[in-house]
């Protein structure tokens, strides 16, 4: 009985990211599934261009015609300093310095993380500017309603970091209309920053019950831990599975060059490529 096909939809994890950031996974997964390639069709969702537009920004009504600092900047400096200080927690800053902002325990961090000062301006472009949120959101609600619609033609996402968050938002949204969308993989997912500190929606919406959800988190990675408890859905739930990016790729939070990540995505699309 011949497989059937599946859609793989990848989404980055930092705003600066480039666009052919995805190419080396793509050969290490296309080598990893062999002839089982033939039926997968990956898709980009790629939404660098849209995280730090200056013409997204939602505009405010200043009353008094004197402040410069707008009310979404005060939400980015507050979001930005308040997660900045849960990631040097979870270095292991000491309790004095976490009273500090961003850009006095950004050396600190930088020391964890290369890439953590864009990780912070994502994080508060996202939660403070409604006109990024939507944008970044749109590319991949855009993918899902060309690729998902089919009940009969199943999508994975996989997604990384800030894209874990884009895609809980979408799918918390709007995941009833995608009933195509079987699977979601989640690595270096900052969601129990989000639904703590940061106070970000809890609800499961849209997200379909029947969806399977694999968590990928490495026990040194500052940005993304494990998700049990996070939320009280019944389903879905994550399923935790730590792997060891440290060893697999040279850093805690690189998920996408950790050939054991590899073997784990290619091993759930073929799940969906079963006949």
């Amino acid at each position: 009985m011949p497989r059937k096909p599946c859609t793989v939809v990848l989404i980055h994890g930092i705003g600066s990211q480039k666009k052919s950031w995805s190419q080396d996974f793509r050969s290490k997964l296309g080598a990893e599934l062999g002839a089982d390639a033939g039926g997968v069709h990956i898709v980009d969702a790629y939404w660098a261009p849209f995280s730090t537009l200056k013409e997204l920004v939602h505009p405010t009504l200043d009353l008094s015609g004197s402040s410069t600092t707008t009310v979404s900047d005060d939400a980015y400096l507050r979001s930005a300093r308040e997660f900045a200080r849960m990631l040097a927690a979870d270095g292991g800053a000491r309790p004095d310095a976490l009273a500090f902002g961003a850009g006095d325990i950004i050396g600190f961090l930088k020391n964890k993380l290369d890439t953590v000062e864009d990780i912070i301006a994502d994080v508060g472009n996202y939660v403070a500017r409604n006109g990024v949120r939507s944008a970044v959101q749109q590319v991949l609600h855009a993918i899902l309603g060309v690729e998902a619609v089919d009940p009969a033609k199943p999508v994975l996402i996989a997604a990384h970091s800030q894209g874990t968050i884009i895609t809980y938002d979408v799918l918390r949204e709007a995941g009833q209309n995608y009933p195509g969308l079987r699977t979601w993989i989640t690595m270096g997912s900052p969601l129990r920053k989000y639904t703590g500190p940061l106070q970000w929606g809890r609800a499961q919406l849209g997200v379909p019950n029947d969806l399977s959800w694999l968590n990928l988190y490495d026990k040194s990675d500052i940005v993304g831990k494990d998700l049990k408890g996070v939320l009280d859905w019944q389903s879905p739930q994550p399923v935790d599975t730590l792997v060891d990016n440290v060893k697999g790729a040279g850093g805690a939070h690189n998920h996408w060059a950790n050939p054991t990540v590899v073997k784990l995505v290619a091993a759930e699309i073929r799940k969906l490529l079963a006949p």
